[in-house]
C-alpha cells in the first residue's frame, strides 16, 4: 500500500515529545471542547500519567518515576517550564493554584500535533480530561495510588491542600 494511503501510526507520527502536554492543554472536557484548562501541576503531571497507562503503546513517551506526589516526570517537569517561557503555555490563578492552558500560539500548534494523531489517541486525550479534570485533587491523587501503589512508595502526601 502507498504511503499515502495508509493510516500513520503513532511510530511515524513526527510529534515533539514536548506535544505532548500541548495536546493534552489542547483536549476538550468537560467544560470546553478544546483549550479546556488544567489546574496546577500535579494535576497536569497525574494526567500523563494516566494517559500512558492507558495507551502504553505510545513510542517515546515521557518515563515517569515515584516522587512527593506520586508520578513524576522530570522530562514532563522540563519541557512545560520551556513551554511556558516559549510562550506557549500561559498561567492563570484559580482553583486554589495555577491554572494552565494554551496561549493563541500554543492553541495553534497543538491544534496541528492533536490533528495528525490516530483518533483513538486523540479521543484518549479527551477522555482523560473528562475523567480526572474536575476530580478533586485529593481524589486524584487517592485514584492514583490505588492503581499503581508502586508510584506511591516515594510520597510524601497525607491530604488536602495540593497545587
Amino acid at each position: 500500500m502507498p504511503w499515502e494511503e495508509r493510516k500513520a501510526t503513532i511510530s511515524e507520527i513526527p510529534t515533539r515529545l514536548e506535544d505532548w502536554i500541548l495536546m493534552l492543554l489542547f483536549a476538550g472536557g468537560r467544560r470546553q471542547r478544546y483549550n479546556e484548562p488544567i489546574a496546577g501541576k500535579t494535576r497536569l503531571m497525574k494526567e500523563l500519567f494516566l494517559f500512558l497507562m492507558r495507551f502504553k503503546d505510545v513510542k517515546g513517551f515521557y518515563s515517569f518515576r515515584p516522587y512527593k506526589y506520586g508520578p513524576y516526570s522530570d522530562g514532563a517537569w522540563n519541557d512545560f517550564s520551556d513551554l511556558i517561557r516559549k510562550g506557549l503555555i500561559q498561567i492563570t490563578s484559580g482553583f486554589g493554584s495555577e491554572v494552565y492552558s494554551l496561549t493563541p500560539e500554543g492553541f495553534e500548534r497543538a491544534r496541528m500535533a492533536y490533528d495528525s494523531l490516530e483518533p483513538r489517541l486523540r479521543q484518549g486525550l479527551v477522555d482523560i480530561k473528562i475523567q480526572y479534570n474536575m476530580m478533586p485533587i485529593h481524589d486524584l491523587i487517592t485514584h492514583v495510588y490505588e492503581h499503581y501503589p508502586s508510584f506511591a512508595k516515594e510520597s510524601e502526601y497525607e491530604g488536602p491542600p495540593v497545587e
